[in-house]
């Protein structure tokens, strides 16, 4: 494959996937808001917290952020998370279940490079696996003690945090 001179900086040389397909650069981060505050019912300190975590973590501030919540702690997470998009689906895993949907429906893999979970839910697992198959680098990011063996084994890279950090500085979860 051939590409004209003048379509890359002389610096820059295009990235390839594994596939060989032209990489974008583009991360998105997916966080399954509950899980990482340890609460259905999560403060608005709680999802700050969780916001600069995420933040750190991913190091990309153009990173594309959806956040997913219950109906419980949609109006928190609307208010606190900021700069990104608040989905809201509640019942049994609620919250992953519109992660999945973003994965399978909006074409995930062919318009990022690098995904970011920001959850520990084993749920994750198979399509992080897929994902990853794809020649996308997944990294999760969850508690340590609530990290689903599985999805740690199938992500590019795994960032735990203490959950004791997080209880000491909110209190314990409820």
């Amino acid at each position: 494959m051939h590409f004209p001179v003048s379509t890359f900086p002389r610096n820059q040389m295009p990235r390839f996937r594994s596939g060989g397909e032209l990489a974008t650069g583009r991360t998105i981060v997916l966080v399954d808001l509950e899980n990482l505050c340890g609460s259905g019912d999560p403060s608005l300190a709680e999802c700050q917290w969780a916001q600069i975590l995420v933040a750190s973590v991913t190091n990309d501030p153009q990173a594309h952020v959806v956040v997913a919540v219950s109906h419980h702690a949609a109006k928190v997470a609307m208010f606190a998370w900021v700069g990104g998009r608040i989905l809201m689906k509640s019942g049994p895993n609620g919250a992953d279940l519109a992660l999945l949907e973003v994965i399978d429906q909006e074409n995930v893999a062919e318009r990022f490079d690098r995904v970011v979970v920001a959850s520990g839910d084993g749920i994750f697992a198979d399509a992080v696996a897929k994902l990853a198959e794809a020649g996308i680098v997944v990294d999760v990011v969850s508690p340590e003690s609530g990290a689903s063996k599985r999805l740690v084994e199938t992500a590019s890279s795994f960032s735990s945090f203490e959950q004791a950090t997080f209880e000491m500085l909110f209190g314990t979860a409820s």
